[in-house]
């Protein structure tokens, strides 16, 4: 790895942080070539799929099966900009009562669900989840170094930054959501970014 190429030694929780991180990107890839034909035949199916801030035809969903919304309609403006600096220390913390307080008050009351439709059906919005899933992975980091912390506040402010309101379908409302994956996601293309870096 490039840092032990320098000479500094890595820990084993950062490794295991490292590979976890390369470990998630390649799962998403795979998931996304996975994912394509089913993705296509989905907006062949329903073209009407609200897609980054596409104009959508007012249309009736039944919030049955795969039938609904694919990105939450986020009420007020959604176009305003807020800035973050990535190198601040004094927040969330990952091994402080204060850290782990503004950690745990990322998520709105409610853990970040909606419910939408004639029966209220339960979804987790994508940026809660994202937030949610970083929060555990702090729980587990018992020896925090910088250079984590770091890692940390940069994911955490990236999620934040990309606002992703796009809907997951939840099996329940309560307790531990279990969020269904047969529903493809509408991504912005990686490769776009990849090949012109």
């Amino acid at each position: 790895m490039f840092m032990e190429q320098k000479g500094y030694p890595l820990s084993s929780r950062l490794r295991l942080v490292i590979t976890f991180l390369a470990a998630s990107q390649f799962f998403t890839a795979i998931c996304a070539i996975i994912t394509c034909n089913q993705f296509q035949t989905a907006q062949a199916i329903r073209p009407k799929i609200k897609l980054f801030g596409e104009n959508i035809q007012t249309q009736n969903y039944s919030y049955l099966g795969h039938d609904y919304l694919q990105e939450w309609n986020v009420p007020g403006p959604t176009d305003s900009e807020v800035y973050a600096y990535v190198a601040n220390l004094k927040h969330y913390a990952l091994d402080t009562e204060t850290g782990i307080s503004e950690w745990d008050r990322l998520l709105p009351p409610g853990g970040g669900m909606v419910h939408l439709g004639p029966t209220q059906r339960p979804f987790s919005v994508s940026m809660f989840h994202q937030l949610r899933y970083l929060n555990i992975i702090r729980g587990g980091l018992k020896d925090p170094k910088e250079l984590l912390q770091h890692c940390m506040n940069y994911l955490q402010q990236m999620v934040l930054c990309r606002a992703d309101s796009q809907l997951q379908s939840v099996r329940r409302s309560t307790g531990r959501h279990v969020t269904s994956w047969s529903q493809p996601r509408a991504c912005r293309s990686w490769k776009i970014v990849e090949c012109s870096a």
